[in-house]
């Protein structure tokens, strides 16, 4: 496993020194496209890499340099989630230094972000804390008719709600995920890390193919905190091929293989996914587009001491992003078989995500954040083990902006999960946490 989190390290290194990968930054339009251009193909969301992002595109700035301080207090009713039958209280003070880049040209765009964070509690000082956070979303037209992309996401934390919400840079996957959501368990150490290099090759003027490829490692340091989790390490790749129609419609197909390994003990399991996707792209409007794909899906699994398994699955997709100069809306849902993220086994899976941010006035930015995951165990014999569970989290936030260097965020989450067979979670699945941060933030623009 300590192998597979330095392969993870690897790949984000190489994003970053790799000004020739980079990705523009996932929107509607399908990144370094548009879709008022007659020649160049959008990459649809079912076969992209990027997904969406889930900030306001009038929030966005291009061309700078950044660096600042993020300072929070927060109060959450139950910071021992599962690990007792009564619930422990404590308020925590978080101090974020960040730094940030940006640029943006006809045939580059990449952006990253890093930050550290240090967590104290008032009263359970056990807890405290030092977070790292780093993203690079990356893209580079390497002609005409190629581009490559990258984007990587990383993150070494003790705490679920372990980064600086203001400046998370979050990304929705378009389309479905061989590995499953992480299962949170909100004060266990781990580090995750997520890759993906994806390059296109438009080869006509309606036709496009491509090929990805992506690693997800997920490490639980101290097994002692995590029981009944488990380290996993994802790896896999795609090709597709889409076709331009009239009226801003894409079709095509995409094959998908994922291998995850998992590693409780002494003990193995490894699953391979095949999946067999057609898919549909709508851009209704310059600034609208919806998205569905499906398919049959084939995976093999085995976890000892129980007999190998290998069944046929449906599978499927769909989603929709609506980005305005002051408002973005995504929603996605997807059902396919999944397998790490913590638990051991392979799972059918459902999840479904929404994000809606709103600059409600010139200074105001208001959002809120939803997801919800079910999974059930997909071989039934397997289920006595584990038959899986459900997570359900929602996130409103409301941000003033107070000058151009300070801005103040009130908001409030809550997160429940049951998974009765899962030790760590078992006990009072349930937090609710409620928060308020001050940010301060010099910016020095380049490139102008």
């Amino acid at each position: 496993m300590r192998t597979s989190v330095k392969l993870g390290y690897l790949l984000f290194a190489l994003l970053l020194s790799a000004p020739a990968w980079p990705q523009a930054a996932p929107t509607v339009t399908g990144g370094l496209g548009n879709v008022s251009d007659e020649t160049r193909m959008l990459i649809p969301p079912p076969v992209s890499a990027s997904g969406y992002a889930d900030w306001v595109p009038s929030e966005r700035q291009e061309n700078f340099l950044s660096a600042g301080m993020v300072v929070s207090g927060a109060y959450d009713d139950n910071i021992l989630v599962g690990s007792s039958t009564v619930p422990v209280s404590d308020t925590s003070y978080s101090f974020w230094p960040t730094v940030s880049f940006d640029q943006a040209t006809q045939r580059l765009r990449q952006t990253y972000i890093y930050n550290s964070g240090y967590t104290f509690y008032h009263h359970t000082s056990a807890l405290n804390e030092t977070d790292q956070n780093a993203s690079a979303n990356i893209g580079y037209r390497l002609s005409p008719n190629v581009t490559i992309t990258g984007l990587d996401l990383f993150q070494k934390s003790s705490n679920v709600f372990g980064q600086p919400f203001s400046y998370s840079d979050g990304v929705l996957p378009g389309a479905p995920q061989s590995q499953i959501t992480s299962i949170l368990a909100p004060f266990a150490k781990r580090t995750t890390n997520n890759a993906d290099v994806q390059l296109t090759y438009q080869f006509k003027i309606n036709d496009m193919v491509g090929v990805s490829g992506n690693s997800v490692v997920l490490d639980y340091p101290d097994p002692s905190q995590a029981p009944g989790l488990y380290n996993s390490n994802n790896f896999g790749g795609s090709a597709f091929y889409t076709h331009r129609l009239a009226n801003g419609r894409y079709v095509g197909a995409i094959y998908q293989y994922a291998r995850t390994n998992i590693s409780p003990g002494d003990l193995q399991s490894v699953t391979d996914t095949d999946r067999f996707f057609g898919f549909i792209t709508f851009y209704l409007r310059r600034n609208l587009s919806l998205s569905f794909s499906g398919g049959p899906e084939y995976f093999a699994t085995t976890l000892p001491p129980f007999a190998p398994a290998h069944s046929w699955k449906p599978a499927g997709s769909a989603s929709l992003a609506w980005e305005a100069r002051h408002a973005t809306v995504i929603a996605t849902y997807s059902r396919d078989v999944t397998a790490g993220g913590g638990l051991l086994g392979v799972f059918n899976s459902n999840s479904a995500n929404l994000s809606v941010r709103w600059q409600l006035a010139h200074n105001w930015v208001a959002g809120v954040a939803g997801n919800y995951f079910d999974t059930t165990n997909a071989v039934p014999s397997y289920s006595l083990f584990n038959p899986g569970g459900s997570s359900i989290s929602a996130s409103p936030s409301v941000s003033y902006t107070i000058s151009s260097h300070l801005q103040v965020e009130v908001g409030y989450n809550r997160l429940h999960q049951r998974y009765n067979t899962v030790a760590i979670l078992a006990n009072n699945p349930d937090s609710n946490r409620e928060y308020v941060s001050l940010s301060y933030q010099f910016k020095r623009p380049f490139g102008r």
